[in-house]
């Protein structure tokens, strides 16, 4: 069968006629358009029920797409002792605060059942990395608000004690204020993903929290305190980011952090307001970027080493990110197809200036990526950013590898930037202390200049939807083939 594409460069033209949500949702939540109440969480259940979730074993290494700081650490949303770099091999046991990290059921699975054959129990949009001692504490009390703890974490991170809110005066868990809206959304998510079992659980006994109906699953205190919540504490970059991870992770989003404030459509003040899934999204990554061994004076590049764990053989890509002050650069897992990386910030990238003998390395804060020496004159294997161009250590080389990736040198310095697979970080070293990175230039990904007709069979090459999805012949609207945009009607 052939279907007739249309080859996008960027109009708006075109893009009005295919609306799209945020955060590079495209037409994710397009069957929910124009709904509101109990029809929108319905159609939203619809759209984000049934996750393709991983093993519970498998969400060790999901936490690496999910739940890494922009510094490097695992994210924990219980306590602010914790310091691990790596989810997979940090401890997993404990005795007392700070010693290891445990897979936390935000919505205790106890509340579900707790069987390990159910969705729920390893859907890493609600199990979350914490302290595994925190964790033990919480135990399977619901979240709500403390007066008189009997428990607190470090600095008084988590609280555990009798509950403040009108309405109930049992044992509660207090998050920090920092997390109370990403809690709060994730069991939105959790009453809107499994709204066809969640009376089920009621059932089992679980009255002090959840009722019989599954269109408002949480008693009036419960809920009236995850809608302040929300408020309270705005989606972050953090939720957003995570949400991408599980979406890799998983195939399914959280609507309530791509759309804030969508509740008040489902169960607050806006009932009877018709939802519109297009708020202005481009239904692309904001930013796409493609592998080169070319400089370009004056482009943005990312800068991408390849980690392959020993253990699993397993390749993961890691961004490095840009330097505050001094020190070892961190870094975040990226995903690739046809050597195109899609993301939906620009402040991961470092601008290559040409400069007589190379190039300088600038970051998205005007810093420049430079070495500093130590007292005896040799230089230190970690970075440096200076606000001016310093006089040494501040040009660098980039020559192309065999296998794609580059040799970025200090030419003072005589060190290459790579990535320590000892050390989990980017540094520049004299010799081969770890992975050389690769470099992607940024793209038009969002404009159309031009719309030139041409026909192509579609059973002869795999296209994708907006957000990555494998899609057949029958879909319509803009695809993906080969990293170039098409409208297919």
């Amino acid at each position: 069968m052939k279907r007739t594409l249309l080859t996008l460069c960027a109009a708006t033209a075109v893009i009005a006629s295919y609306a799209q949500g945020p955060n590079a949702s495209g037409t994710y939540y397009k069957a929910a358009d124009g709904k509101s109440g109990q029809e929108l969480k319905t159609a939203l259940h619809n759209i984000i029920k049934e996750p393709e979730v991983t093993s519970y074993n498998g969400l060790w290494e999901a936490y690496r797409l999910t739940d890494m700081t922009p510094d490097g650490k695992v994210w924990d949303m219980y306590s602010d002792l914790t310091n691990f770099t790596d989810p997979v091999t940090c401890s997993h046991s404990y005795s007392k605060e700070g010693d290891g990290l445990n897979r936390e059921h935000s919505f205790p699975k106890s509340w579900f059942g707790g069987s390990d054959k159910t969705l729920m129990y390893s859907d890493v949009q609600h199990v979350i990395p914490t302290d595994g001692y925190v964790n033990m504490q919480r135990s399977n009390y619901p979240y709500g608000e403390v007066y008189s703890p009997s428990y607190v974490s470090h600095n008084s991170f988590s609280k555990l004690g009798p509950c403040a809110e009108i309405g109930y005066t049992k044992k509660v868990f207090e998050p920090n204020d920092e997390y109370k809206g990403d809690l709060a959304r994730i069991y939105f998510y959790m009453a809107t993903c499994y709204e066809d079992v969640i009376t089920d659980w009621y059932q089992l006994g679980q009255t002090d929290i959840l009722t019989n109906n599954s269109y408002k699953p949480y008693v009036n205190w419960h809920m009236q305190m995850l809608m302040r919540w929300a408020k309270e504490d705005a989606v972050s970059d953090k939720e957003v980011e995570r949400n991408h991870g599980c979406y890799r992770v998983q195939g399914n989003r959280n609507p309530f952090i791509d759309y804030p404030g969508l509740e008040d459509y489902i169960w607050g003040d806006k009932v009877g307001q018709p939802f519109n899934y297009d708020v202005g999204g481009s239904g692309t990554w904001d930013f796409q970027f493609k592998k080169t061994q070319t400089i370009e004076s004056g482009k943005r590049y990312l800068i991408v080493a390849k980690n392959t764990d020993k253990a699993t053989q397993t390749d993961t890509l890691l961004m490095m990110l840009p330097l505050k002050g001094y020190g070892y650069m961190q870094k975040r897992p990226v995903t690739e197809e046809f050597d195109i990386i899609n993301y939906w910030t620009d402040k991961n990238t470092f601008t290559f200036t040409a400069v007589n003998g190379g190039y300088t390395i600038q970051q998205e804060d005007g810093k420049y990526l430079c070495m500093t020496t130590r007292d005896n004159g040799s230089y230190y294997y970690s970075f440096s950013t200076s606000a001016t161009m310093p006089e040494k250590a501040g040009v660098w080389t980039v020559t192309p590898n065999a296998d794609g990736t580059c040799k970025i040198l200090n030419k003072d310095a005589n060190c290459y930037v790579q990535y320590s697979t000892s050390y989990y970080t980017y540094g520049s070293y004299p010799n081969n202390r770890g992975a050389m990175p690769a470099l992607y230039v940024e793209t038009d990904a969002t404009g159309i200049h031009s719309i030139e007709n041409s026909e192509l069979r579609i059973e002869n090459y795999d296209y994708y939807n907006l957000a990555g999805q494998k899609v057949d012949s029958s879909y319509k609207g803009i695809v993906i083939k080969n990293g170039k945009k098409y409208v297919q009607k």
